[in-house]
């Protein structure tokens, strides 16, 4: 697929289709990592490790401590490595 490169502000631009964007998972005000490889320009999605407590927080609404009273017995491969 072919785009134009457009000025904006004093940089310039690509517009990204939107089946990539949902191809990779990015979504409007996502990180992404920029680069360049010998003449090819990369745009990755930033991965983010998320901690057993993020995750129990997230997915369940509970504190870590009541997840792990609710789930004795989730043997996730997740890891707590502390504040950031």
């Amino acid at each position: 697929m072919e785009v134009v490169v457009a000025k904006w502000g004093n940089s310039s631009a690509v517009r990204l289709p939107k089946p990539y964007l949902q191809k990779l998972g990015i979504e409007e005000n996502d990180t992404v990592k920029v680069g360049v490889r010998g003449n090819v320009i990369t745009i990755e999605k930033e991965f983010k490790v998320r901690s057993f407590r993020e995750l129990a927080l997230s997915e369940t609404g509970l504190s870590l401590e009541d997840y792990v009273q609710e789930n004795p017995y989730d043997i996730s491969d997740y890891a707590e490595f502390g504040s950031e």
